[in-house]
Parts: structure tokens; C-alpha cells; sequence
């Protein structure tokens, strides 16, 4: 796996990049506005982008705390660069953020049809805890929320 550099979104500079890999990756993607309203320090929203040299933004991931939880909003990838654990990297990046916050709980919702980001988040210890029928639209499918606290189902964690 090739490590990425992970680092926090500067706005506006980094702006334009991470609105074109969501119109990419999202059938119904933020907006710019979007994204500079969620990124409002108000708003205890955390958006890290991953670079490849020498500077090409190739993903990000956002999350928001919310009283004592992380919810992962988006993690995208630049549809040329996936399946090389960027976006691995990334969610790994928000969870070590947010344990360093005092943050150990973190949940999510996920297509029902997004079998590799399904595998991704078992694999980083979430665990699917319902499903909410109907909840996203074009095209019309329900989602999985999935929600991991820390030492549960952790695999990186010793017991």
C-alpha cells in the first residue's frame, strides 16, 4: 500500500478538488456550498484529504462530532485511484483524530449496494447495527448504519 499524505482540508484551496472526486463518486454529491458550510469550525467538522506526489488531491473523508460520536459523512476516492487503500488510510486517519478528541464512538450509513465499502468498514471493526429502508434517492435504496466503538469489535486494538 502506498502511504499516502494525509492532512487536513484547506479551504479554499482545496475546495474545487474534493467537490470534483464527490461529483464522481456520489450520485447525489455536496455541493461546494455544501462543504464550506459543514467545514464551519462551529460545526466540529473534521475533513482530511489524501495526496499523492507531488500534489494531487486523490480523496478525502469527513466527519462530524456530535456530542460524544464521530459521524463519518463522505469518504471518496478519485474513481482512477481506488483499491489502493486510500480510503483506507483515510477512515483510519479520522478514527486516530477522533480517539485523540476523546472520541470513541463513530457511526456511518453506507448503500446497501456498496459491497467495497461494506467490506472496508468489517474490516475496521464496524459492525452493522440497522438499516433505514429507503434512505437514499437516485437511484431509490435503503442504507446500512454502521457504528464501531473503540475496543468492541477493534482489530487493532490488544486485548
Amino acid at each position: 500500500m502506498t502511504p499516502y499524505l494525509i492532512e487536513p482540508v484547506v479551504l479554499p484551496r482545496d475546495l474545487r478538488r474534493i467537490h470534483e472526486i464527490g461529483m464522481q463518486g456520489f450520485s447525489n454529491p455536496w455541493t461546494e456550498a455544501m462543504f464550506v458550510a459543514a467545514l464551519d469550525p462551529s460545526r466540529r467538522t473534521r475533513c482530511f484529504i489524501a495526496r499523492e506526489p507531488p500534489d494531487a488531491i486523490v480523496g478525502y473523508c469527513i466527519g462530524q462530532f456530535i456530542v460524544d460520536e464521530l459521524h463519518i459523512h463522505a469518504i471518496a476516492v478519485d474513481p482512477s485511484r481506488r483499491q489502493r487503500g486510500i480510503g483506507r488510510q483515510l477512515l483510519q486517519w479520522s478514527l486516530t483524530d477522533a480517539r485523540q478528541q476523546g472520541i470513541h464512538s463513530v457511526t456511518l450509513e453506507v448503500r446497501e449496494s456498496n459491497l467495497a465499502a461494506r467490506s472496508l468498514y468489517a474490516a475496521m471493526g464496524f459492525v452493522l447495527a440497522a438499516t433505514r429502508p429507503g434512505y437514499y434517492t437516485d437511484p431509490p435504496e435503503g442504507a446500512l448504519i454502521y457504528w464501531r466503538r473503540d475496543g468492541e469489535h477493534d482489530p487493532s486494538v490488544s486485548r
